[in-house]
């Protein structure tokens, strides 16, 4: 949003995607920089601790590969946040997608909340999922409505997945692809 200093004129620049699987705006600033949004600084992530070199927090936004992200320990309240940098988002879905290697229910998010945020100090809960039955296969996809009614213009600079119970393998590392 910004003003025009001559006038009280309003100009807004945003997108609107379909929700549509992998479809969203990681993919749109995807094509848009030319490769891995983190990579190019455009989106920044945050993490719990990950696993090892091969499951970096960078490959949630790689959406063409089957490379996934790991958090090093079994702790409740396991995180992956985004960082939008300069813009701002009003989400209405997400999308997530299991885990590619393993048994076909290894360690599969079960439980957590979507949570939004302007400070990265204060988050809202704007979403969340019990007992979701959806990620029992390698590679499943599945999109989430946001559950809260948020205001035509309550946006954030940083969205975050934060696991509340145990995984379908009954631990809380928190794996996604």
């Amino acid at each position: 949003l910004s003003t025009d200093k001559y006038s009280n004129r309003y100009h807004y620049k945003y997108k609107t995607f379909e929700p549509n699987d992998l479809n969203g705006i990681i993919r749109y600033l995807t094509k848009q920089c030319g490769g891995n949004v983190y990579d190019k600084g455009i989106v920044g992530i945050d993490s719990s601790p990950e696993w090892n070199e091969s499951y970096l927090r960078k490959n949630v936004v790689d959406l063409d590969s089957l490379n996934f992200f790991g958090t090093r320990n079994s702790n409740e309240n396991a995180f992956i946040s985004f960082d939008f940098k300069e813009r701002k988002i009003h989400p209405t879905h997400y999308t997530i997608r299991a885990r590619s290697d393993g048994d076909a229910d290894y360690h599969h998010p079960k439980k957590w909340v979507i949570e939004g945020s302007n400070d990265k100090n204060n988050w809202k809960i704007i979403s969340g999922e019990e007992n979701v039955e959806f990620f029992l296969t390698r590679n499943s996809i599945h999109t989430f409505k946001i559950k809260e009614k948020l205001e035509f213009d309550e946006k954030f600079k940083f969205l975050r997945m934060r696991q509340t119970g145990p995984n379908v393998t009954g631990d809380y590392y928190l794996c996604l692809s």
